[in-house]
Order: C-alpha cells, then sequence, then structure tokens
C-alpha cells in the first residue's frame, strides 16, 4: 500500500498499481475542493505545497481481511495547519480492497503551526503492542524557539501514543526532523535523522534520552553559524553515527535475513541527496562499516516485505523491489542493478528469484 503526498491511495501487486477509493483527510470542509492557491489564500503566498504531505503510514492487522490504517498528515483550516493521526478501517472482499470512509482522528500533534512552519515534520510509526505505537515528530522548522526542547509541545518528540484514548506519552525529546525508525531483534530502537547543514545522524532512542536539537548538532546552520559547541554533543546524548557532509538521510529497516543472510542484523539505510542505499554495519550498537550497496533515484521511504524482498519508493514515483540475484550461483556473468550474494543455493528455495 503507497499513500501520495496529498493522500490517494494506491495499491501495488506484481507489476500493476492501482488508485483505491478515497483519500487522507487532509482539510477542513470549510475549505472546500482544495488546490494550492486555496491553501495559499487561507495561509499566505509563502504556503509550501511540497511540504504539504502525508508522512508515514502503519497498517495494523485486525480480524481476518481486516486492518487498521493510521497515517501520520498534515491538515489544514482556515485557522492554521497542524500534524494529525488519523485511522480508518482497511478491509478485503474477494478480490477488492476496501477503505471505510469512516476516518478517526486519533490525535492533533500541538502546537498546530503556519505556513512558514511545515518542513521537517518526521512522522514515522512503529507498533508498540496491542494498543500503542510509537511516532517520532520533528520539530517542523521552528529551530531555535526551542520547540523540540518543550514540555508542552508535541514536536521534536518522540512519543507512545494510545491509539484508542489519543493519549500521547513523551519518552524522548530533541529531534529534528526524524526519517526512521526501526527495532532490532533485541527491542534496541534505531532513528535515522536530518541535520541542518551537515550532521545526518543514525541515533539509538532510549527513554528518557535529550538529542540536543535546536542546542546540540554536528551540523551548523544554514547561514554557517555554529549550533552549540559545534561538532559536539556535550551534555546530550550523541549518535552513534552521523554524516557530514549530509546524505539526505531517509528511511531505514534491520535486515532480517530472509533474502540477504549475508546482511544478517545490518542496518538498510536510505538516501535522498545521495541517491544510495547503505549498508550499516554493527556490532550492537557500535557501527563498524558503512558501504553502499545500491543506487538510483533518491529513495523516499522503503520497507522489508513479508517474503524478505526489500520495496523502495523513490522520489520519481516508482516503487522497485530489491531481492537477491541467482546468477551467481548459476555462474552467470555479472549483471549491473543486481545485488549478489555468495551465499548458494538462495536462502528460501520457495521463493523463485525474479527474472
Amino acid at each position: 500500500l503507497v499513500v501520495t503526498a496529498w493522500g490517494r491511495m494506491v495499491l501495488v501487486s506484481g507489476r500493476e498499481a492501482r488508485f483505491l477509493d478515497g483519500r487522507v483527510p487532509m482539510w477542513s470542509p470549510e475549505l472546500g475542493v482544495v488546490r494550492v492557491p486555496e491553501l495559499e489564500r487561507y495561509h499566505s503566498r509563502y504556503f509550501q505545497a511540497r511540504n504539504f504531505r502525508v508522512a508515514d503510514i502503519l497498517l495494523r492487522p485486525r480480524a481476518s481481511g481486516r486492518w487498521r490504517l493510521f497515517v501520520t498528515h498534515h491538515y489544514a483550516d482556515a485557522a492554521c495547519i497542524g500534524f494529525r493521526l488519523s485511522s480508518t478501517e482497511v478491509r478485503r472482499e474477494g478480490e477488492r480492497v476496501v477503505v471505510s470512509p469512516a476516518w478517526t482522528t486519533v490525535l492533533d500533534f500541538q502546537p498546530c503551526t503556519s505556513s512558514y512552519h511545515l518542513n521537517q515534520a518526521g512522522g514515522r510509526m512503529l507498533p508498540d503492542g496491542p494498543n500503542h505505537l510509537l511516532a517520532v515528530v520533528g520539530d517542523h522548522g521552528w529551530g531555535e524557539s526551542g520547540r523540540a526542547q518543550a514540555p508542552d509541545s508535541n514536536l521534536g518528540k518522540l512519543l507512545r501514543i494510545d491509539t484508542g484514548t489519543g493519549r500521547a506519552e513523551v519518552l524522548a525529546v530533541g529531534l529534528r526532523n526524524p526519517q526512521g525508525l526501526a527495532r532490532d531483534a533485541e527491542g534496541v530502537l534505531w532513528e535515522t535523522e536530518h541535520g541542518p547543514r551537515g550532521g545526518d545522524e543514525l541515533n539509538v532512542l532510549e527513554a528518557g534520552g535529550n538529542y540536543g536539537w535546536p542546542w546540540a548538532s554536528h551540523g551548523v546552520n544554514y547561514d554557517l553559524r555554529p549550533i552549540g559547541r559545534a561538532g559536539r554533543h556535550d551534555g546530550f546524548a550523541s549518535p552513534v553515527f552521523f554524516w557530514t557532509p549530509s546524505i539526505g538521510i531517509s528511511s531505514m529497516v534491520v535486515n532480517d535475513a530472509r533474502f540477504f543472510p549475508l546482511w544478517r542484523d545490518d542496518l538498510l539505510v536510505a538516501s535522498l541527496t545521495g541517491q544510495v542505499l547503505l549498508r550499516v554495519r554493527r556490532d550492537g550498537t557500535d557501527v563498524k562499516s558503512v558501504e553502499e550497496v545500491y543506487g538510483l533515484q533518491s529513495i523516499r521511504d522503503m520497507v522489508q516485505m513479508l517474503d524478505g524482498r526489500i520495496a523502495l519508493l523513490n522520489d520519481g514515483g516508482f516503487v522497485r523491489f530489491l531481492s537477491r540475484s541467482a546468477a551467481w550461483c548459476r555462474g552467470e556473468r555479472f549483471r549491473e542493478g543486481h545485488v549478489y550474494s555468495l551465499q548458494c543455493p538462495p536462502a528460501d528455495r520457495s521463493v523463485s528469484p525474479p527474472r
């Protein structure tokens, strides 16, 4: 399931993709049929459509053939633009997939923002037990105002959310623009985060942690002013690894080795500006090496499928599937675009590699 920036839902099956009925409710009915000019009229000419978007989706199974869909997204009314967690039901009816039009607002993240503060939204989610989920929320560009540190703000935080009541518990603070969130087999919570000019971060998030933004960063402001003691995290939780210059870090998965056994438990980290997929080899929470394993267009999001393949969504709107190549085992010549494993035969004999 793919959701577009402005809330259209697309089902990808094999080589086919089709739109589903309905869309994520991203503006109040009083705004009518919304296009960019309407939002500019309400929220000034500084409104940036590219920053008004769906941030993440999460499907939780319910009864057979039914799921609850959670979406983090911007929401506009005549007064302001907010960031919201909404949910609805998705069900299978024979060959059809139906999205219920009855959406529920689980949580409105506070404070409501403005057209000047739409970027750095974050919004990535993970399940956390049957009735809770984790969400990492960016500071929405408030920067030096300190929203990421303020106790009365949901912005710039790791939150544990009760999906029944909408109650949000703050677990960690000081996040700038979290893009990836993943949990490994030991229960360690990993997060990828955009730095400012330089300083993209790989963090281990822990309850009670303060990750420094906006008072500490390994990068600098875009006008080159230093942030705190430039390049240090004195008094705050430090990233386990950082990239300077920035790579435009985005999504992340912990490889479970069903298709890539030599990458067992490694982190796969995507890049926007670098336009590559990175393998982060680790020993516990110690990073041992980082290598480029695949290059294509900017990778906006990725997920590991139930059969072990990795689905990649790029900024061109393409969904690509990454799987192990059997060519090495057959003694064939190397082909561009293939990722090779030295382990033969394929780890999962029940899954035929695509040709």
